[in-house]
């Protein structure tokens, strides 16, 4: 008897020690957090060139990326999140 509550006790502990670990990560990602994922990027505005309908945009990674239809034109521009400045400028073509 005295056998199965050690092994019950040492499985509890075990146990516990799996959860307080968790928890522990739970915390620290918490902690670590990014809360105003605005605050990585200084970029207020961005220009494309005048009469472009804009697509889409998307903001990943310090890059923001805004896809435009100019004159039949699908071109995708890479600006840089802090200082604005075009990293890219990539025409699609269609097949």
């Amino acid at each position: 008897m005295a056998k199965a509550r050690r092994r019950a006790a040492i499985s509890m502990l075990i146990m516990l020690i799996g959860f307080m670990a968790i928890a522990g990560v739970v915390v620290y990602r918490l902690a670590t957090l990014n809360v105003d994922p605005a605050a990585e990027f200084a970029l207020e505005t961005v220009s494309v060139p005048a009469g472009a309908e804009v697509v889409s945009s998307a903001v990943q990674d310090g890059l923001v990326t805004v896809t435009y239809v100019l004159d039949g034109t699908t071109t995708i521009r890479l600006f840089d999140g802090e200082t604005g400045d075009i990293v890219r400028e990539i025409a699609v073509e269609h097949e």
